[in-house]
């Protein structure tokens, strides 16, 4: 399974999201082997994210983020994060004279 992983991996091509991202990630803290290293913040989601990335610090390392008490936090942000995105898509919708609801056409520019 890793060898099939490792090899999707190497061949696939990432293409371009023009929308934004928010990114969970930790601080790294239990990251001992990489004492001195330089990461990229963004984990290398930059280069394909045309629309900017909104990182967020949550506690506790890649593992534990998703158990107790960490996994609390990071529910509690990905709900404000949900919610703030269907906030925002509702106003892509109208409803029409008819009383029927519409998708509005709606154009993202990529800076």
């Amino acid at each position: 399974v890793i060898g099939a992983n490792l090899q999707a991996l190497d061949e696939y091509i990432f293409q371009v999201y023009p929308g934004r991202m928010t990114l969970f990630r930790t601080s790294d803290e239990n990251r001992y082997e990489a004492i001195g290293e330089q990461y990229d913040p963004q984990f290398g989601w930059g280069d394909i994210i045309a629309g900017g990335i909104d990182i967020d610090y949550v506690p506790g390392s890649h593992i534990s983020m998703l158990e107790e008490p960490h996994v609390r936090v990071l529910g509690n942000k990905m709900k404000v994060y949900l919610e703030k995105a269907y906030a925002v898509n509702l106003k892509d919708y109208i409803v029409s004279d008819n009383g029927k609801t519409e998708r509005t056409e709606r154009k993202v520019s990529v800076a």
